[in-house]
């Protein structure tokens, strides 16, 4: 999976990988992180009696739908790495679809740029529904 270039001396990443980060650090960093998110949202989900799975391989599955939400940064660094705001949206809509059974994956960006109301981390929550 392709990730976007990033400025590894850019102040939203410290949370993620410090400040002394490299390319490899950083895509190990985002993986852990968006496994340990995926967790999270099962966990979630089973108290809402939504069956949520991912495969061995996330990145394999073949989705056809996706929520998007997207934190900028704000003045503290670590504010759009708290999932569960991005995890309240995702049940949100789920719920809103009737969903009790999905396959999904998280793949989430890390946004940064020059100009400040640009940057900041977002979540693609990526799942398969077959249609009603």
């Amino acid at each position: 999976m392709d990730r976007p270039d990033v400025d590894l001396n850019d102040g939203i990443l410290t949370p993620l990988i410090g400040f002394d980060g490299d390319q490899i650090k950083y895509i190990s960093a985002i993986h852990e992180f968006e496994r340990s998110c995926e967790r999270k949202l099962i966990e979630t989900f089973s108290l809402v009696n939504i069956c949520g799975l991912v495969k061995t391989d996330p990145y394999s599955l073949p989705y056809n739908k996706e929520i998007v939400v997207f934190f900028g940064r704000d003045e503290y660094r670590s504010h759009p790495y708290i999932f569960r705001r991005a995890a309240r949206y995702i049940v949100k809509q789920l719920l809103e679809e009737d969903m009790y059974m999905v396959r999904f994956y998280l793949f989430i960006n890390v946004l940064t740029k020059k100009n400040i109301f640009t940057s900041g981390v977002e979540y693609r929550f990526r799942y398969y529904s077959k249609d009603k």
